[in-house]
């Protein structure tokens, strides 16, 4: 039988609130304490006072006096009764506050209340928390009900069976003709049963285990994902659940390091920082003054090339993949394919070989007048299209997903921004990064590189995540007066989008929700604790997520690459090549090896030798 359908029997239902009809979004109420505590720290009136006093200490103090007073129907009013004085309705109205902030309407339970609202609705509570309070709370959250029964204004409890005898009395009806739902084995379940009271129990299906204790911010998230996590299909939790944390702690720390380093302007670099850009505005933009910047690598290596004066000089401004062919490469650089030796139109080289094979360094020499004069045509274009977004501001920053700085690098190199200081803030800021760039990484970098090789052995994966809908830039022209960009075609098939955007589409639903919450000016997250489920994710991969990812394919502009390698046949040559060309390559090393390891491990030992 439904639920709903056994509902429908009786002429009364009575409701649990707090774990039912609404929920903390907190491991334990000990919790809210502790973010009370920092709440008033940072907010509060007597800033002297809780400079040098615990208000947890002096609340946990207070209940269990209040508790040995009054016994187990104690009031908020007899716990605040033992407070001193000078901070006692300060800190009671903090705590009131805090638990506001914290409690947001059980989604599951409320479709069942809308299914019932024909009956009478009665709703019980042991709840030390004042009548007004909860009746507001129900109001706030469109809750509507026939009678409310809170267990400290009556002197009665569910613990105990009491409260449900005297709903009874106060109701004139006899126990067959209610139901009552909540969440607790004895309150909510045994009790009312031993009174003839028929009774359903709600029971939470969570999608993430809580941390320890004392990771009191971590475990908020935690308890938000498990009360909102709307759906179980694969590639939304791995947004919600795992990304959306990630991207919420750089957006604070973000947020953290323009105040603290007086920028002028914030300007997220595309493509990634779009979607950076986003989740950053729905947190927060006390900055007011972020901008988006439509420039790529291959767009930005004109300004690169204008400074070079060899081929070996020009290479690494070409944006190459590991392996590449002369005919990709004239491609993406609209350079003439004809000059290419027959013998050599499809040949493979990496970099290295590019610049050691005679045939190819011929061809290149032919080249490089050409792309250095295309060059300079670009760099007035880029210049006139940047001096829109940097000519009022000194102090700027640059905001993407990372690794080694080079679009920072780039930028540095022209003219209109040689006296602005430029500052890099990045996702990740790998060991490779540029020297001569001012720059910092939130999982790594800045001197902590622990978490460097689980995020670059996803590197790619983790780029492709975040794409917008759009290609990369190439070029700028001139289009009806204006500069703009002109974009390469978008490297994901339709297909792979579709499976991108489902990812995002859980990140932002994540960041948009738990910004409600309001506490994001006291929020400190751990990094490494809140990216432990994402971390694991790409560093231990089920087959489940190679085989999602390995559907996805794109066109990195020189040729298609696969996110965990496609080509097919043995030998240490394939194992190389797919391994260098796949973007998520602790996923290819999961596929090609089977065995459950710490694939980010074995990158690590594969990416030293390398060096």
């Amino acid at each position: 039988m439904k639920l709903v359908d056994r509902i429908n029997s009786y002429k009364y239902v009575s409701f649990d609130i707090f774990g039912t009809l609404l929920v903390r979004n907190v491991k334990n109420v000990n919790d809210v304490f502790r973010i009370t505590e920092k709440w008033l720290n940072k907010n509060g009136v007597n800033k002297d006072f809780w400079a040098n006093n615990s208000f947890y200490d002096i609340r946990v103090s207070a209940q269990k006096m209040a508790f040995e007073k009054k016994g187990e129907n104690y009031t908020l009013d007899d716990v605040y009764i033992f407070f001193p004085a000078i901070i006692r309705n300060e800190a009671m109205q903090a705590e009131l506050l805090i638990e506001d902030k914290l409690i947001q309407p059980n989604s599951k339970v409320l479709k069942i209340l809308k299914k019932v609202q024909d009956k009478k609705i009665v709703i019980i509570s042991d709840m030390y928390l004042p009548y007004s309070f909860i009746s507001g709370l129900l109001e706030k959250h469109g809750i509507k009900y026939y009678k409310l029964y809170i267990s400290s204004e009556l002197g009665l409890n569910k613990r105990s069976g009491s409260l449900f005898g005297h709903v009874l009395e106060d109701l004139g009806i006899q126990s067959t003709e209610i139901i009552h739902i909540g969440d607790g084995l004895n309150s909510d379940y045994l009790q009312p049963l031993k009174r003839g009271i028929s009774a359903i129990r709600i029971k939470d299906r969570k999608a993430l285990g809580s941390f320890s204790d004392d990771l009191v911010f971590e475990n908020i998230l935690v308890s938000y994902i498990n009360h909102n996590l709307s759906t179980y299909d694969q590639l939304y939790k791995l947004g919600y659940a795992y990304l959306g944390p990630v991207i919420l702690g750089f957006v604070l720390w973000l947020e953290n390091r323009v105040n603290d380093d007086s920028v002028d302007k914030l300007v997220f670099l595309a493509r990634e920082g779009q979607t950076l850009k986003r989740a950053y505005e729905k947190i927060q933009n006390t900055l007011g003054n972020s901008e988006y910047l439509e420039v790529s690598r291959r767009s930005l290596a004109a300004l690169g090339i204008l400074s070079v004066n060899s081929v070996e000089e020009m290479i690494p401004y070409l944006n190459l993949p590991h392996m590449v062919s002369l005919e990709a490469i004239a491609e993406q650089w609209d350079v003439p394919a004809d000059i290419i030796p027959e013998e050599l139109s499809d040949h493979m080289f990496d970099r290295d070989s590019l610049l050691k094979d005679s045939g190819s360094f011929e061809v290149l020499e032919k080249w490089f007048p050409i792309i250095k004069k295309r060059s300079y045509e670009q760099k007035e274009l880029i210049t006139q299209y940047l001096s829109r977004f940097f000519i009022d501001c000194k102090k700027i920053a640059l905001v993407d997903v990372g690794w080694r700085g080079s679009m920072q690098s780039f930028l540095k190199n022209n003219e209109m921004l040689a006296n602005k200081e430029l500052i890099g803030y990045y996702l990740g800021l790998n060991r490779e990064h540029k020297d001569s760039i001012e720059a910092h990484g939130y999982m790594f970098g800045d001197g902590d590189s622990k978490n460097e090789d689980m995020f670059m052995g996803a590197a790619g994966l983790i780029e492709v995540i975040l794409f917008p809908d759009r290609g990369s830039v190439k070029e700028y022209q001139v289009q009806d007066g204006e500069i703009k960009p002109v974009y390469q075609k978008n490297e994901l098939d339709e297909h792979s989008y579709s499976i991108v955007e489902k990812i995002q589409t859980g990140v932002f639903d994540f960041i948009d929700g738990i910004s409600k919450i309001d506490i994001n000016d006291i929020f400190e997250l751990d990094k490494d604790i809140i990216s432990k489920n994402f971390t694991d994710y790409i560093s231990m991969p089920s087959f489940e997520a190679i085989r999602t990812f390995e559907k996805i394919s794109f066109n990195n502009g020189i040729y298609v690459e696969n996110l965990v390698g496609f080509e097919s046949g043995v030998g240490y040559k394939v194992l190389l090549h797919n391994f260098a060309n796949s973007g998520w390559k602790t996923g290819y090393l999961r596929k090609t090896f089977k065995v459950p390891l710490r694939y980010d491990r074995v990158y690590s030992l594969l990416r030293t030798m390398r060096h």
